[in-house]
């Protein structure tokens, strides 16, 4: 991994910049119907773990990750919206 970094990134992002390890990022969808089984929505869940390895405080963490966590959820519904 350190040879891809010091491939793709220069200097000047190493440094800007901080590399994050995900170790899950998944969605879990499920129809919803209504009484005469028809789709009436759906049921989005998701789940992330990851880890910056201590070089995010934890106070970014919690303010930026659930905002990151519905942007991506958002992109979701876009692009099945779009397809």
């Amino acid at each position: 991994n350190k040879d891809l970094l010091e491939r793709h990134l220069s200097a000047n992002d190493r440094e800007k910049f901080v590399l994050c390890k995900t170790y899950l990022c998944a969605y879990w969808i499920q129809p919803i119907h209504d009484a005469d089984n028809k789709i009436v929505g759906s049921s989005i869940k998701y789940a992330f773990s990851g880890d910056t390895g201590g070089s995010v405080p934890q106070w970014v963490e919690n303010t930026v990750g659930p905002r990151t966590a519905l942007d991506s959820i958002r992109g979701l519904i876009n692009y099945a919206t779009n397809k």
